[in-house]
């Protein structure tokens, strides 16, 4: 199985190897590699690994997503309610994220075949080193929604004569 492995391997790289820079695919792969910073083999293998998942899988992937966004932060929560610690900015954060993503599974969505792919991926680089990106990028939409609600307490004003 081994040997099979390496010969595969080996004609799929012998494939990928640049040839013509005016080929379609070679702009295709250079263009993709720019975008992502991902090498061309990575890409053709996790595209390889997807299909297979999703062949073998099948109807079953929407279970499959779920099971694995949840893992994380059912993990990290039962931690904080053993600890009886405040929960941390992370977890509720990704909470509130879950949810919203969550709404859009009762959409059309689902029927786009790399959906669960998208999500799942998406919640797997959130809870690596995504958490910190994500709190960077929500940071000015959270203070507008917070001082629109006014869900902080807002500094004393003095308001006219009283």
């Amino acid at each position: 199985m081994a040997a099979i492995l390496a010969t595969l391997e080996a004609k799929i790289n012998d494939y990928l190897k640049p040839k013509n820079k005016e080929d379609w695919k070679e702009k295709t792969f250079t263009q993709a590699e720019k975008f992502s910073g991902i090498p061309r083999e990575r890409i053709v293998s996790m595209s390889i690994l997807m299909l297979s998942i999703y062949v073998l899988l099948g109807n079953f992937l929407p279970l499959f997503s779920h099971i694995i966004c949840v893992f994380w932060p059912v993990k990290e929560s039962f931690k904080i309610l053993r600890q009886q610690k405040a929960p941390t900015d992370n977890i509720l954060l990704y909470w509130i994220l879950y949810a919203i993503v969550s709404l859009f599974d009762f959409s059309a969505l689902p029927g786009v075949p790399f959906y669960y792919f998208a999500k799942t991926g998406l919640f797997l680089s959130i809870t690596t080193n995504g958490m910190y990106k994500l709190k960077e990028w929500s940071e000015p939409a959270l203070r507008f929604t917070e001082s629109w609600v006014l869900v902080t307490p807002q500094p004393d004003v003095v308001v006219g004569n009283q």
